[in-house]
């Protein structure tokens, strides 16, 4: 995750959103510092967006980090059980 410096997890997930928290996240830099979220489930699913909004309060391919890929069980972006 990218915190800012004085960001506790907290203040991170509130700036951020769900991505803050999600395996599927990615955090990108510039050069000039700016942070870009990437979803790297969407390289599976066309229909969600690469660079979603921030921050993100609800995505139905959302995955706590360090719990198995939604993916791998079969379901897939656009299910409404989250």
């Amino acid at each position: 995750m990218a915190a800012r410096p004085d960001e506790d997890a907290e203040a991170l997930a509130e700036r951020i959103g769900l991505c803050a928290r999600c395996e599927h996240a990615q955090v990108q830099r510039s050069a000039k510092g700016s942070e870009f979220w990437r979803c790297r489930e969407a390289d599976a699913h066309p229909g969600m967006l690469r660079y979603p909004p921030i921050p993100v309060r609800a995505c139905p391919a959302f995955t706590p980090s360090g719990l198995p890929s939604r993916t791998q069980h079969g379901l897939v972006a656009g299910a409404e059980d989250e």
